[in-house]
């Protein structure tokens, strides 16, 4: 009698067997494209439940995550846990920084977060770019 992963219930805790994951590239793309999306309803002007819902989940999670990819968090609970609390620090930096200069506006603040957003995630793609240049670059020899 075989035992299938799926009827296995010991399957769920084997160490060796990688939890669900999503590429590198399909996490990029959703973040920045949630963002595009939240962007593009709040510069239509559309008043909707989904614009909300969109703005919410962008300024909840975006920013953190980019800048989780960042800093390379590989463990999915704890990225997604540390991307509210840093998105909310963001935020709140940003917003106090706008109220400070007398100039607090919705739109703008969401366009410096989805600004800080993209260049968290620009600088993630050339870290990773870089570092695999260095892992196929050849060993250098030591001159003496």
């Amino acid at each position: 009698m075989s035992s299938t992963p799926a009827a296995d219930p010991t399957a769920a805790d084997d160490p060796e067997r990688p939890p669900l994951q999503i590429s590198r590239g399909a996490r990029i793309a959703a973040i920045a494209g949630i963002g595009a999306l939240a962007g593009l309803t709040i510069a239509a002007g559309w008043e909707s439940p989904v614009r909300a819902a969109l703005v919410l989940v962008f300024l909840l999670f975006g920013p953190g995550l980019a800048i989780g990819e960042l800093l390379q968090i590989r463990d999915p609970i704890a990225q997604l846990g540390l991307a509210a609390g840093i998105s909310l620090g963001v935020e709140t930096i940003v917003a106090v920084s706008l109220l400070y200069l007398g100039i607090l506006s919705g739109e703008l603040g969401f366009a410096i977060m989805y600004a800080i957003t993209l260049a968290a995630l620009a600088a993630s793609v050339a870290r990773a770019e870089r570092g695999s240049l260095h892992a196929e670059a050849p060993p250098r020899r030591a001159s003496t």
